[in-house]
């Protein structure tokens, strides 16, 4: 059922795969009218789920397309940014993220900045969607239907699009040659291969440790791409949970945050790097002699030697440009059954008018 969460982190699998093999040429033909030689900066814009994901593929997009990028909120960026201006107009792209193509403040965006004559790309699940007619380019999310409101395959999908999508133009622009395109995807082949045993280990974790359904707060923590994810995961949570849940750079926690740190914190790591990150490790060790109620999301086996692995959900190593591909899934099997814990329907909207009242969408 679409309308099922469980079910929707189920189907990531196989949705995911559909996508590499059946439709990268869907996301190729898609960009090839997009000249990147003509652009020197790229502005994501997209709300919630959204906005995480611009945020976790900005640093691919810096890597490999070697353009100034900007990830920014649509509220923002239409009525204060100074962005969206006819000077730097003809030297932009804009990438208009939206899983329904009906976010009405990512609309206004593409609206606006078409009068001012910036090229725009919307990246949607609905190809006759509002945003898809007000956009030059668009790219389709081939996701199929997900009508619960915590979106799960529909962020997986999003960010493998955003992900092909730089491959394809990196390529096509020859920043990328051939051999280092293959070995990208070879690398996002293994991590869809590995998802379902990451959504086990996840939920034989949270089964076992369910007094982390009695957190009043939950704190999470990453740093480069494994920030987005810190993002989307707190999200995801606090959706279903319906608890505080706050995300941290890890270098932003250190300066100030690190005071609410006591034995009755709950808190995850996002260590998606090989080799890890030395602040994170050296806050890890740190945390884990206040409060025994953490969780590190590791490559591999963990990066930090003494953290004992009944505090890691491992998931396979790789580049940690494209992590953010499968360091969200712990977070949407933790925020299922955390939020099952509390008698809670994570696909029933606690406010269902909400968005009707607020025109959002």
């Amino acid at each position: 059922m679409a309308g099922d969460m469980w079910d929707n982190i189920m189907a990531q699998k196989p949705v995911l795969k559909s996508i590499l093999e059946d439709k990268a040429g869907i996301v190729q033909r898609s960009v090839g009218n997009i000249d990147l030689n003509k652009t020197s900066r790229i502005i994501f814009t997209g709300s919630g789920t959204s906005f995480n994901a611009g945020i976790a593929v900005r640093h691919m997009y810096e890597s490999l397309l070697k353009k100034e990028i900007f990830v920014e909120y649509p509220y923002m960026l239409r009525n204060y940014s100074g962005l969206l201006n006819e000077v730097e107009s003809k030297a932009a792209l804009m990438i208009a993220v939206s899983q329904s193509g009906r976010s009405t403040g990512t609309l206004e965006c593409v609206k606006k900045a078409r009068i001012m004559g910036i090229e725009t790309a919307a990246v949607t699940a609905d190809k006759d969607s509002p945003l898809a007619a007000a956009s030059d380019h668009v790219i389709e999310v081939m996701c199929g239907e997900e009508q619960a409101g915590p979106k799960t395959k529909g962020y997986t999908s999003t960010m493998l699009t955003l992900q092909l999508m730089a491959l394809c133009l990196g390529k096509k622009a020859g920043f990328i040659g051939e051999k280092e395109y293959c070995n990208y995807l070879e690398q996002i082949w293994r991590m869809i291969e590995n998802i379902d045993d990451v959504i086990q280990k996840s939920r034989q974790w949270i089964d076992k440790n369910m007094e982390w359904k009695n957190a009043k707060s939950i704190c999470v923590i990453g740093y480069g791409p494994g920030y987005g994810t810190a993002l989307e995961g707190s999200l995801k949570i606090l959706e279903t949970f319906r608890k505080p849940v706050l995300a941290y750079d890890v270098e932003e926690y250190i300066h100030g945050p690190y005071n609410t740190l006591d034995e009755n914190s709950f808190m995850i790591f996002i260590d998606a790097k090989p080799g890890g990150s030395p602040e994170l490790n050296k806050l890890m060790d740190f945390a884990k002699n206040i409060t025994k109620n953490f969780l590190v999301i590791a490559a591999g086996d963990g990066n930090a030697a003494d953290i004992t692995q009944e505090h890691i959900i491992p998931i396979p190593p790789c580049d940690e440009l494209v992590s953010p591909l499968i360091s969200i899934v712990p977070f949407q099997v933790i925020a299922y059954r955390l939020a099952k814990s509390r008698g809670i329907e994570p696909e029933t909207p606690r406010y269902p008018e909400f968005h009707k009242i607020m025109g959002s969408k």
